[in-house]
């Protein structure tokens, strides 16, 4: 029996990370997120998923590429799918996925401008591990794409115009390099210059049409054909949208129409409104109002001021005095002409009065 051979601790970490049984039986060193700095150059694949521009780390001293978080080792194999893949394996030997990372490019020199990255996989170093033990990848710089560096040296020639003529036919062309792609060729039908409709949003179902000025294209209603919507109408809205219940008026520049809502509003001592086509619409009343309130009622306030209808009573007249206490009393106007008060009436001596005045009147008139 051999003598054992015996490890520190931090060693026989390192061992056991360096190996990983495979399926077959056999040992080997995949190369995994956790491989030690003194070991070879960890190779790895550095994805970045879409061009993007660095930024400097003057941590690492060295342009980070923006989005670029996977790297997987140079380990071949299929996936769960059956698809060949980069990564690491699991114990049946399926590739698994990548290691997560930060990935870096190196600064070339002092004045560099920020280098953009295309979009790729890159093969890489670990040179480092950050403070979560995910390594850090290097790659080398790519070649700089047109978007940052204003394109490549190729050029092509572009047929601009053919005119036919008695020697045959003649091509007028124009030379484009690499640097003119970007900017000469145009992708998308809204950047095209003479579109003056500048959005698809609510042109769903419309046509490409020549403008009115016979300057350029725009978005508008099928012509010469049996229109089979409303909204297919040159003057009306192009979509119903979120138009539940509204009515049709006429726009602003009264040269179309156009959805809007007609909602009542009420107020004070009337309730109800909104809108009469919408089934949440209530219907206008009056405050507490009734539907028999009862003959010889009046809509009022009580004297707590609640709206409703109520029975009248003189005394609840803010001219009106009470009737507490004046039993038997007539009602006059006050001294100050500004309401009612009551006072009282001697009938009797009314009579007396009016006795002695006729006998007054009577001497007077034997006299």
């Amino acid at each position: 029996m051999p003598d054992p051979v015996a490890f520190e601790f931090e060693t026989a970490k390192s061992l056991l990370r360096l190996l990983k049984k495979s399926k077959d039986g056999n040992f080997s060193a995949e190369i995994d997120d956790t491989i030690p700095l003194d070991h070879a150059p960890a190779f790895v694949w550095a994805y970045v998923p879409a061009t993007v521009t660095c930024t400097y780390d003057a941590t690492v001293k060295a342009w980070i590429i923006g989005g670029a978080v996977t790297c997987y080792p140079i380990n071949s194999g299929v996936d769960a799918n059956g698809l060949m893949q980069w990564g690491r394996n699991n114990s049946d030997g399926i590739v698994t996925g990548g290691i997560t990372c930060t990935t870096f490019t190196p600064k070339l020199a002092s004045d560099q401008a920020a280098p953009s990255i295309g979009k790729g996989f890159y093969l890489g170093t670990i040179f480092d591990y950050n403070s979560s033990e995910q390594p850090r990848v290097l790659i080398g710089l790519p070649p700089v794409s047109s978007a940052s560096s204003g394109g490549g040296s190729a050029v092509i020639d572009v047929v601009t115009d053919v005119q036919c003529g008695p020697e045959g036919l003649t091509l007028s062309t124009v030379t484009f390099s690499g640097a003119d792609y970007d900017n000469a060729v145009i992708r998308n039908f809204l950047a095209l210059s003479d579109v003056t409709a500048k959005s698809y949003t609510a042109n769903q179902g419309r046509v490409v049409k020549v403008n009115d000025a016979q300057t350029g294209l725009e978005f508008g209603p099928i012509v010469d054909a049996e229109y089979t919507t409303f909204i297919a109408l040159s003057d009306t809205p192009s979509v119903y949208g979120s138009n539940a219940y509204k009515v049709l008026t006429v726009g602003s520049g009264s040269a179309s129409v156009t959805f809007s809502a007609n909602n009542i509003t009420t107020t004070k001592s009337i309730a109800g409104g909104g809108n009469p086509n919408d089934p949440a619409y209530v219907a206008l009343s009056l405050l507490n109002d009734e539907t028999s309130p009862g003959n010889n009622r009046v809509y009022g306030t009580t004297s707590a001021g609640v709206k409703g209808y109520r029975t009248l009573q003189l005394t609840a007249l803010t001219d009106f005095p009470s009737t507490t206490g004046h039993g038997g009393k007539f009602v006059k106007v006050n001294s100050g002409g500004t309401g009612l008060t009551y006072t009282a009436v001697d009938i009797q001596a009314m009579l007396d009065s009016i006795t002695a005045l006729t006998a007054r009147v009577v001497a007077l008139e034997g006299a």
